[in-house]
Formats: structure tokens, C-alpha cells, sequence
């Protein structure tokens, strides 16, 4: 499973679109829309849960994609080290 991060979403971004869009390409095990607590519109920034081979393709016909005007990015999430300091 893979976890890909998704940038430049349009403000209007919701759930239900973004695993539309994403669902073309197959199972989507989660989905989280980073928003704004307050507006509660989409800050531009998700994170998607897929199999290997479907998050491939997902980022292949995707990525640099215009979503209402705007090309977003699709990639590989690389989460960073949760204790502050370098990983040995």
C-alpha cells in the first residue's frame, strides 16, 4: 500500500470528488482532505491510500493534471521523522 500526497487542489475540493477522481484508478483505501478548521475548505492538500500498482497509475494520469484551471501534483508521500531529528 502507498501512500500518495497531492498538491495545488482548488479551495472547492471535496471528499466526494477527490475519491472520484482517484477511484478511477482503483480502490482508494483512505482519503484525508487537509482543511481549514474554520472555512472548512480544502487548504490545497490530500493524502491518498492506495495498492502499489494503482497508486502508479493514479500518479501517472494525474499528476499535472488541471482541476478547474490549475495543475495539481500527484506523488509518493515520504512522511517525515516524527522525532525531530535525523534517522541512522
Amino acid at each position: 500500500m502507498i501512500t500518495l500526497a497531492v498538491y495545488g487542489l482548488p479551495t472547492s475540493t471535496t471528499v466526494d470528488g477527490l475519491s472520484e477522481m482517484f477511484s478511477k484508478f482503483g480502490i482508494v483505501h483512505s482519503l484525508k482532505l487537509i482543511s481549514d478548521c474554520q472555512s472548512g475548505e480544502c487548504k490545497g492538500l490530500a493524502f491518498v491510500r492506495m495498492d502499489d500498482d494503482e497508486a502508479q497509475a493514479a500518479i501517472t494520469g494525474l499528476n499535472g493534471l488541471k482541476n478547474k484551471g490549475r495543475p495539481i501534483r500527484v506523488g509518493l508521500h515520504w512522511p517525515s521523522n516524527k522525532s525531530g531529528g535525523r534517522e541512522q
